[in-house]
């Protein structure tokens, strides 16, 4: 960032090899996202959401902001959740601030079906929801 500049922050949520991005908020150090709601087939074990903050550069790459993991094994099926997590910022962290961010995580049951030769099998597999993405000063 120039002295002066202020961040053109946008968020990118990942599980798995899915990715899907928030639109940029333009010059806002406490961006409120809203965006629509990124749905995710859960693994059965170990599912993490990986969500970056970058700020949006024409010039240069992407700068990344900070990132966090959010260990999804705890979330129930039908439950919703308001998570609010530091985001590690590496050596861009300033001694006097911290950056957050807050999601709201809702599993909901999702159905695919299979079929292997003669055998019809009905899975339940988890959908994960990242709804109202708000960072916090």
């Amino acid at each position: 960032l120039m002295p002066g500049d202020v961040s053109d922050p946008f968020a990118v949520a990942k599980l798995g090899s899915l990715e899907c991005k928030t639109a940029t908020i333009n010059n806002d150090l406490n961006p409120v996202w809203n965006s629509e709601t990124f749905e995710f087939s859960i693994p059965i074990d170990n599912a993490k959401l990986h969500l970056e903050v970058f700020n949006s550069n024409w010039v240069t790459s992407n700068d990344s902001l900070g990132t966090v993991e959010i260990d999804l094994d705890d979330l129930g099926l039908g439950s919703s959740q308001t998570v609010i997590k530091a985001l590690d910022e590496g050596a861009s962290k300033q001694a006097d601030k911290e950056a957050s961010i807050e999601v709201e995580l809702e599993v909901i049951a999702g159905t695919s079906v299979t079929a292997l030769a003669s055998t019809l099998e009905v899975k339940k597999p988890r959908f994960l929801k990242t709804e109202d993405w708000v960072p916090l000063p």
